[in-house]
């Protein structure tokens, strides 16, 4: 009885830590989201994820994206609304998570594995998901893209079961035009099949 009792007064300490993390993690984001409001904050994010975004695109300057801090801090933008940063901070995500070419072979640096982490906790995920859902098309390619790449992760599937991806995204699989869009999507779920759950969660669409 006595350690019963125990157990569940460290599953309730449990709970109570995960709420407060939680908490904690919505404070940051609102206080993120309002300073990102500035217009002055917004035109230097902008200039300098454009900057990152050239230097993803070229062979040396990558290497140098991938051996800073960048990776780490780069997934907290995607929480912006502006139609010109946006896209800016997807196609810079996806060239750092996407380097170097064949990720399941090759190993990672830290600061991807960073990156991947950061790009892959339930609020980023899901920010993803809603872009794709919910976005104009353009925006909806680029997410796709990066959480194409993501799901490769053996790490990534239980936070994506966690949201429904699966059962958010696949109206979109099955019913939209976008033959890109598609094709992603696909990937995506290749790669999230190998988990019953999410095979369930096709299954209940």
């Amino acid at each position: 009885e006595r350690e019963r009792e125990e157990e569940e007064e460290m599953e309730e300490e449990k709970e109570i830590e995960k709420d407060r993390d939680e908490d904690k993690e919505n404070e940051e984001e609102s206080i993120l989201a309002s300073w990102m409001d500035s217009a002055m904050v917004l035109e230097q994010l902008t200039e300098m994820t454009s900057i990152i975004k050239r230097l993803v695109a070229d062979d040396f300057g990558i290497t140098a994206v991938i051996d800073s801090e960048i990776p780490a801090h780069l997934p907290s933008l995607l929480m912006t609304i502006d139609p010109t940063l946006l896209p800016l901070v997807l196609v810079s995500l996806i060239g750092i998570v996407a380097y170097p070419p064949v990720p399941p072979i090759s190993p990672l640096s830290l600061p991807q594995r960073l990156a991947i982490a950061a790009s892959t906790s339930v609020s980023v995920l899901d920010t993803l998901v809603r872009i794709i859902s919910t976005y104009d098309p353009p925006f909806k390619g680029l997410a796709a893209d990066l959480l194409s790449l993501l799901s490769r992760r053996p790490v990534v599937v239980p936070t994506m079961i966690q949201i429904n991806a699966m059962g958010r995204l696949m109206t979109h699989l099955i019913g939209s035009e976008d033959a890109a869009l598609r094709q992603s999507l696909l990937r995506m779920t290749c790669c999230l099949a190998a988990d019953p759950k999410a095979v369930q969660d096709m299954y209940d669409v």
